[in-house]
């Protein structure tokens, strides 16, 4: 494979990775993998970089006996899509707002969000987003102040899908917007940006980096893209297949077949399980790192709810659940549907690796067992946009209409 490669200078590289064939073969796993260590991690909607729902911690066990240990106002017109918690602090996202809120749930900072997912990054306690000039925006979580920023390559042009720390290296999975505001015309191309920090001290006036700190690398990956990140590895399904990257975004591998992608995400040792679609429907994928198709499954027709409302939910065992608005799809390799789970689902679904159990709103807040089986944990009554959060201490923060109620079972 050979692709279009820029440095940091601007001048095009040839770049040539290794490419594997796709084959149907299921080989061994080679291990159930270490359960992510949320609170110390990136965290953003749908559990982490590797975008497959997972969360840690232990829900307790106790059928009864929560109630609402406290609730926080939440900011007019935030609409929340997703609550991202470290314990010490608390960021609801919203649709087009973010508001940071500290470890006893009092708001603390909000602002405008543009177009980028909010990404939390406990260990240098920062969390990002873009403002609507298309800054990148660093921002504390202890008080929400922008501790540094800088306009990324392409500037507000394009949207920023996934963002990855490494050191002092920031990497975009960048999508370009449609420049017709009427939809007419299309934004079409994609990229991964890798933006080289330097010196983080060296910030002006106005918050943003000394444009000297900032050097640029590209790679122009395609159109149709989806993306994911684990294991220092970009995984990323484009029409030509399924690429691999390293953090340089330098192509390692690419497992080669035409492919239209709708949603991906990672399991362990990079599996990726990834929604394509074809003339006839949609087609779910699971795709070990050396190429091998363990899992093929042609999704039933769904009517409406055509693709999929989040990545796929990747438990152990190559199990993936699929979430189509209020039906969830449970399937394991080769491609048999275990289950089917029809509720009200209003929220984005989380997965307890600890108890294999799955977090969700279907008008209450329930889990569902690894066996479709539905049990109440608290009971709303109402729908719940953004998916509930899961605390340190074992707390439930769950946006219930213009409020972020914490459920707790200490008494």
């Amino acid at each position: 494979m050979t692709a279009e490669y820029r440095d940091g200078a601007g001048k095009p590289v040839v770049v040539t990775a290794p490419a594997v064939p796709l084959t149907d073969r299921a080989p061994e796993p080679t291990g159930a993998g270490a359960a992510a260590e949320a609170w110390t991690l990136p965290i953003r909607r749908w559990g982490n970089l590797a975008l497959n729902a997972r969360g840690a911690g232990r829900l307790p066990a106790a059928p009864k006996g929560w109630r609402v240990e406290r609730m926080a106002r939440l900011a007019d017109g935030l609409r929340p899509i997703a609550v991202l918690t470290t314990g010490a602090a608390t960021v609801v996202e919203g649709v087009d707002q973010w508001q940071l809120l500290d470890a006893l749930d009092r708001p603390v900072a909000q602002g405008a969000l543009a177009s980028a997912a909010v990404t939390l990054d406990p260990a240098p306690a920062l969390f990002y987003t873009t403002d609507y000039l298309g800054h990148l925006e660093a921002r504390r979580l202890t008080d929400g102040k922008v501790a540094f920023g800088f306009l990324p390559l392409f500037g507000r042009a394009y949207s920023r899908d996934l963002i990855v720390r490494a050191g002092s290296r920031l990497i975009f999975a960048a999508t370009e917007l449609d420049p017709d505001p009427f939809g007419q015309v299309k934004g079409s191309h994609v990229g991964l940006v890798a933006h080289e920090l330097g010196d983080l001290t060296a910030v002006e006036a106005d918050g943003l980096l000394a444009e000297e700190s900032v050097a640029e690398s590209l790679f122009r990956v395609g159109r149709r893209v989806a993306t994911g990140f684990a294991d220092s590895t970009l995984v990323v399904a484009t029409t030509t297949g399924l690429h691999q990257f390293g953090l340089d975004l330098r192509a390692r591998q690419v497992t080669a077949t035409p492919l239209d992608p709708v949603t991906l995400s990672l399991g362990d040792d990079l599996d990726a399980f990834v929604v394509i679609r074809d003339p006839i429907g949609l087609e779910l994928w699971g795709v070990a790192r050396d190429g091998h198709r363990f899992l093929r499954l042609r999704l039933p027709d769904l009517g409406a709810e055509e693709e999929p409302s989040q990545p796929p939910i990747v438990g152990p065992g190559r199990r993936v659940l699929l979430r189509f608005g209020g039906r969830l799809l449970s399937i394991a390799p080769p491609g048999v549907i275990l289950w089917e789970h029809r509720a009200r689902v209003s929220s984005d679904a989380v997965l307890l690796e600890s108890t294999e159990a799955l977090l969700v709103t279907d008008r209450d807040l329930v889990t569902i067992d690894s066996m479709g089986r539905r049990q109440v944990v608290y009971r709303i009554g109402a729908d719940v946009a953004a998916a509930p959060a899961l605390t340190p201490t074992g707390d439930l923060l769950v946006p219930i209409g213009r409020e972020l109620v914490r459920l707790s079972l200490r008494r």
